[in-house]
C-alpha cells in the first residue's frame, strides 16, 4: 500500500498528465491491520501521511473526504483499479472514489 501511495500514484499522475487536486482527502483504512493511509491531493502534488501523524500535514486536517475500509488486499486490488469501490466500505463522499482514477489515473 505504502508504495502504491507514495510511489506510483505520483508516478501514474505524471505519466498520464492528470488534473490537478484541488485539496482532496482520502483515507486508506485496512481492516485486516493496524494500518491506514491518508493521502491529500493538492495541485500536483500526492502528500501521503499515516492517518495517526496528521500533525505533519500542511494544513492538519481531523478526518478525510472520504475513507475507504477493506482487507489490505482489497485496497492494493482498487488502488490499481481491478475491483470496483463497492468492493469496500466507504464513508463519507463516496463519490470521491471513482475521482480518484482521475486524479491518479490508472496504467
Amino acid at each position: 500500500m505504502t508504495q502504491s501511495i507514495e510511489v506510483m500514484a505520483p508516478a501514474r499522475r505524471g505519466w498520464r498528465q492528470a488534473p490537478p487536486g484541488t485539496g482532496e482527502t482520502y483515507r486508506f483504512r485496512r481492516t485486516d491491520g493496524p494500518e491506514s493511509w491518508t493521502v491529500l491531493l493538492s495541485g500536483d502534488d500526492v502528500r501521503a501521511y499515516p492517518a495517526d501523524d496528521l500533525r505533519t500535514a500542511p494544513a492538519p486536517t481531523p478526518s478525510a473526504d472520504v475513507e475507504i475500509a477493506g482487507t489490505a488486499c482489497d485496497l492494493a486490488l482498487f488502488l490499481w483499479g481491478r475491483v470496483p469501490p463497492t468492493a469496500l466500505r466507504a464513508t463519507g463522499d463516496a463519490t470521491l472514489l471513482t475521482h480518484w482514477f482521475t486524479l491518479v489515473p490508472p496504467v
